[in-house]
């Protein structure tokens, strides 16, 4: 190595060691803004029994039936719920429920924007909403046979003041899109 090389090189060295000095003065600072740092919950998937129709639940998740046709899938540590709702249908019928839930739908989005996306999990099909803004209903779905059941469902954040920031939510939002995407995959009428 040459003599400007080694010269430069102790130069930059000293530089970095100088940067790495603490005096008692120097005290953490805590950042503006702390986003959640979550460690995965487990994420397998059981039967949720007392259903008209076959469907999963996060294990790590509390299940409650508020009514015999509605399901409730709480998350205390992320202070949040999926409200499940499962609505018998008939081709007469079809149409109205699925222009009221459509309705419900965006009477819980307000005036967030989103993303939608359609899917069928080869049993039935439906649309999941993904919200891109603040609001406490972040991803919504519809789901139906197009015969006989049409399922709908929101996740709700129950914590206002975190809900209103889009980004320090959006690891609870990720985890419990992913549970909603299992959950609406293994959708069907039971065997």
């Amino acid at each position: 190595m040459t003599r400007a090389a080694t010269a430069l090189l102790a130069a930059a060295l000293a530089v970095a060691a100088a940067g790495c000095s603490h005096t008692a003065a120097d005290k953490a600072v805590p950042r503006r803004t702390a986003y959640p740092r979550l460690a995965p919950h487990d994420t397998s998937m059981v039967a949720v029994d007392s259903l008209p129709v076959y469907f999963e639940a996060s294990a790590d998740a509390a299940v409650t039936h508020p009514g015999p046709l509605w399901l409730d899938i709480v998350y205390p540590a992320y202070e949040a719920s999926i409200h499940v709702s499962f609505t018998p249908a008939t081709a007469a019928t079809l149409g109205d429920i699925l222009s009221n839930r459509l309705q419900r739908l965006s009477l819980n989005a307000g005036d967030s924007r989103g993303v939608s996306s359609r899917f069928d999990n080869g049993h039935g099909f439906g649309v999941l909403i993904v919200a891109t803004e603040a609001t406490s209903t972040p991803v919504q779905f519809i789901a139906t046979d197009s015969s006989a059941m049409v399922v709908s469902g929101a996740v709700y954040l129950s914590n206002p003041a975190a809900a209103a920031n889009v980004d320090s939510v959006a690891p609870i939002v990720k985890i419990l899109l992913a549970d909603v995407t299992r959950s609406l995959s293994t959708l069907r009428h039971h065997d």
